[in-house]
């Protein structure tokens, strides 16, 4: 038998592991990822029409400069650095002795070499500008560690041709100036929201290259962006001004609500500077500090007041104490400041509030003007490239005319003062192409390619007659598994519930609609008991969710049910459904274990959708109480990836809750042959950090709780990981796969040490890839995109896992193979990746990640959210009571 070594780490407490990478690893950090295979040839071929179009920049080396300035500017200061660089005593200079030339924030890109230090002083003020050489690259021997600054370079130059082309940038994304979609008069009433209610919707582009299979490409996608036409510190003011109108309360009470209010509304939401149009998420409020308060800059205490005048030329004059601040993501800590401060007042209130959300017209109105057709999407992308092109093609055609003028200016100006230790500057390299102001080229027709549909599979369902049928997954699944019927050979019952409610009337709605979807799936009173007990909780002077904390613990306490079912109060009507709701989970999943299933009153009270609504949470009740719903009929097309092998397969997700100042791991690990049911696991740590810091022990415990089900380890694990982005592919596998293997380590078998095959694949669901059938419609659930657009650096795929919105394009879902012990073939884990879409029991049909994925999504959320830094009791595990 297969037994745990008692004297290895298996039963202690793994210590953490630290990694630091070294230069050589990090040269060549692109070998610890998993290389790619052959390309698969399963399923059948399907003609696609991609939203990547070609680019290039026909450069053969090009000089890489450091720019600093006397005066310092901040280096988000992006619009006043490139102004003063375009001045035109400086801009002159610039073109005799770097010629063609791209500028971002401190590096100058340049097509001629010039060593040394050069100081160039603004002949109409006191700024100094000093260019120090760096280093030259050969862009036509680049080594696959060099393709990461080929595509920096390539996205430098068409940042420039974007604003020429008259686009704003708005954090990533770029957007036309003055566009704006709610109508001519920039403006969308809201009603219920306080302070200005005027919103402004703009569209715009996600731009990006990369190098993928086909060459470099270019990227671009229609996004769009709620800006509200007032400053944070509008919104500050107006909630204190409404809050000390109350005569109720004295006035340090009514400024703390105040404050309350703001927070509330402010943390983590994301706010848009005026100054350099850059988008920040709000982590806190100091209320200690204000505009005319001082920090220390440069060794000198400096006011914000004087700060934002002399960095940025904006003026501030707000009366009351209260800064915005930001916390840098981990890795731009090292760079820059651990956070970074804002005035209200050059701040805008950007995305959708909790109140907009609930706002019925608004979301329709927001919904119907975002949604835009496949056909009309792609136009989009293509006009913008064209425009691009068109853009590089005026400004190559004015070169000679600006040189000529540049010519003059020089010999009557004369050739000016430099500073020493200048050197010669080289002729241009690479041929006449370098001579072009913007020398790029790029293609308006998108790319085209075969992807392929998947091979079909099945999904076992339960119908009326009682008997187990295969279905189709895409259409046919959401009809069969609309009832409650199960596949189990025996149901789990649930005999003893309660529902729990402040109103009767719904309190009785709830239970008419139960017993008619549980009578028709034939589990009433059988599997679910067709009397459980009712209790409303009372009014009294206590809190709302203290009042239901009361009730709930003495009832449960009393009558030990399997499952509590509770109608969430009516926030229409003062009610606070978010605290009863947090404090629902954190007593039934943590203090109290039984299941839960919550309800909320506008659901209730949703007549043209209670009978879907309500067959939802018969299923829900009964799935959480261990039943399956449906599963896969496993179909991988080369077979190589034998899954009649124990098997383990994992998710993996990180919540950020910055009002809560933590960082939530969850992990689900599967414990049936079918991966339909699944071990849960949460931990916490610093807020902010994506890669785990204890992974080891998350995969300890995974391990144990599988060998405790079947005797055995499992010889195959694969882990699908979410919320990683490519430049963290590195980390991943130097941290948490040698955490993994660390755990594998503690343990022996007979002996020998346990040495399971491992892989890891990466999640991505925020892709700018859009891709359509060659008639510009949306392409089927389940195609794979393997081929042309999809990486040279790393192994990576997309698929279409779920059918289009209505009016709406597909989006697909990227993934990628970060670490591969198994050696999978492309056919068998894009399969294996899109049937486990289907197991996802809160829906019937598929989703955009994988089950394990969305499990430990949800586990994540809830422990990180709603219950605040705890862990679920051990008596719930193994069990989906998080669904």
């Amino acid at each position: 038998s297969l037994l745990f070594n008692p004297t290895t780490r298996a039963s202690t407490k793994v210590p953490l592991i630290k990694f630091t990478m070294t230069t050589d690893e990090e040269k060549h950090h692109l070998a610890l990822i998993a290389s790619r295979p052959p390309c698969g040839k399963a399923g059948q071929p399907v003609q696609v029409m991609t939203n990547s179009f070609p680019v290039r920049a026909p450069v053969s080396t090009i000089h890489i400069y450091h720019v600093d300035f006397e005066p310092a500017l901040p280096e988000d200061a992006v619009d006043q650095r490139r102004s003063t660089i375009n001045q035109l005593s400086i801009r002159d200079r610039l073109d005799e002795e770097y010629g063609v030339r791209f500028f971002e924030n401190t590096r100058l890109w340049a097509l001629r070499e010039v060593p040394g230090d050069i100081p160039f002083t603004n002949k109409e003020s006191t700024m100094t500008v000093s260019i120090r050489y760096l280093k030259s690259i050969n862009l036509s021997e680049m080594a696959p560690q060099d393709w990461v600054q080929y595509e920096q370079i390539v996205h430098i130059m068409l940042n420039k041709v974007i604003r020429l082309s008259q686009l704003t940038r708005i954090g990533r994304n770029f957007f036309e100036k003055g566009e704006n979609l709610f109508g001519s008069q920039g403006k969308l009433d809201i009603k219920g929201e306080r302070g200005d209610p005027n919103i402004r919707l703009w569209r715009g582009y996600s731009v990006t290259i990369e190098q993928a299979i086909g060459g470099l490409q270019l990227h671009v996608d229609v996004v769009h962006r709620v800006l509200h036409q007032q400053s944070v510190a509008n919104f500050i003011e107006t909630v204190h001004t409404e809050q000390l109108k109350n005569p109720n309360r004295g006035r340090d009470q009514n400024v703390a609500n105040a404050r309350r209010i703001v927070e509330e509304a402010l943390k983590d939401s994301a706010v848009l500077t005026g100054y350099n149009k850059r988008v920040y998420r709000v982590h806190s409020i100091d209320w200690d500090i204000g505009i005319n308060d001082t920090f220390e800059k440069d060794g000198k205490q400096v006011s914000y007041k004087d700060y934002y005048q002399d960095s940025y030329g904006e003026s501030c004059s707000q009366r009351f104490k209260g800064m915005l601040v930001h916390i840098p993501k981990q890795r731009k800590v090292k760079k820059g400041p651990d956070r970074i401060v804002l005035a209200p007042e050059l701040c805008y209130l950007t995305g959708l509030s909790k109140k907009l959300k609930k706002n019925y017209t608004f979301m329709r109105k927001m919904a119907d003007t975002t949604r835009i057709s496949p056909p009309d999407r792609h136009r989009m992308a293509e006009a913008l490239v064209a425009r691009l092109q068109r853009t590089v093609e005026t400004q190559n055609s004015m070169e000679g005319d600006e040189k000529n003028s540049s010519r003059s200016r020089t010999s009557s100006n004369g050739s000016g003062s430099r500073g020493s230790g200048s050197g010669r500057a080289t002729p241009p390299a690479g041929g006449a192409v370098n001579n072009l102001n913007l020398p790029l080229l790029m293609d308006s027709n998108a790319i085209k390619l075969t992807g392929r549909q998947l091979p079909p599979f099945k999904i076992t369902v339960r119908s009326d007659n009682g008997r187990l049928n295969q279905v189709d997954p895409y259409r046919q699944l959401s009809r069969s598994a609309g009832d409650a019927s199960y596949v189990d050979k025996s149901l789990t019952p649930i005999k003893k519930w309660v529902i729990f409610y402040e109103d009767e009337r719904l309190a009785r709605t709830l239970l008419e609609q139960i017993s008619m979807i549980a009578k028709k799936a034939r589990i009433w009173g059988r599997y679910l008991h067709d009397n459980p007990e009712k209790v409303q909780i009372q009014r009294g002077q206590a809190a709302q969710h203290v009042r239901w904390e009361q009730t709930m613990k003495e009832v449960i306490d009393g009558f030990e049910p399997d499952m509590v079912v509770c109608v969430l109060p009516d926030d229409r009507r003062g009610g606070n459904p978010t605290a009863v709701y947090n404090m629902i989970k954190t007593l039934c999943c943590t203090q109290k274990p039984v299941l839960s299933q919550c309800i909320t009153t506008r659901s209730l009270n949703n007549q043209k959708r209670l009978r879907s609504i309500m067959q939802n949470v018969v299923k829900q009740m009964m799935t959480k109480a261990g039943n399956t719903p449906w599963r896969v009929d496993w179909q991988l097309p080369d077979g190589k990836l034998d899954l009649k092998k124990p098997t383990m397969i994992c998710g993996l997700d990180v919540n950020h809750d910055v009002q809560r100042n933590v960082s939530t791991v969850g992990m689900c690990a599967s414990y049936s042959h079918d991966y339909t049911k699944y071990y849960t696991f949460v931990m916490s740590q610093k807020v902010g950090r994506e890669v785990m810091i204890d992974g080891a022990n998350l995969m300890l415990a995974s391990l144990k709780k599988f060998k405790s089900r079947y005797k055995i380890l499992p010889s195959q694990i694969i882990v699908y990981r979410d919320g990683v982005s490519t430049s963290q592919l590195t980390t991943i596998v130097l941290e948490e796969v040698r955490a993994f293997k660390s755990a594998f380590s503690g343990i022996t078998i007979k002996g020998k040490p346990y040495r399971p095959k491992l892989s890891v694949i990466v999640v991505q669901k925020r892709v700018t890839a859009r891709f359509l059938t060659t008639n510009l419609r949306s392409l089927n659930p389940g195609t794979l995109i393997d081929t042309e657009v999809v990486s040279k650096k790393f192994w990576d795929f997309y698929i279409v896992p779920c059918e289009a919105p209505f009016k709406g394009t597909a989006i697909p879902t990227r993934f990628i193979v970060a670490y591969d012990d198994i050696r999978f073939t492309q056919d068998d884990i894009a399969a294996l990746t899109n049937q486990l879409c289907l197991l996802y029991y809160n829906w019937a049909g598929p989703v955009r990640v994988p089950a394990p994925v969305q499990y430990a999504h949800k586990i994540a959320h809830m422990f990180g959210s709603a219950i605040d830094q705890r862990t679920p009791h051990e008596t719930l595990n193994g069990r989906p009571f998080y669904l």
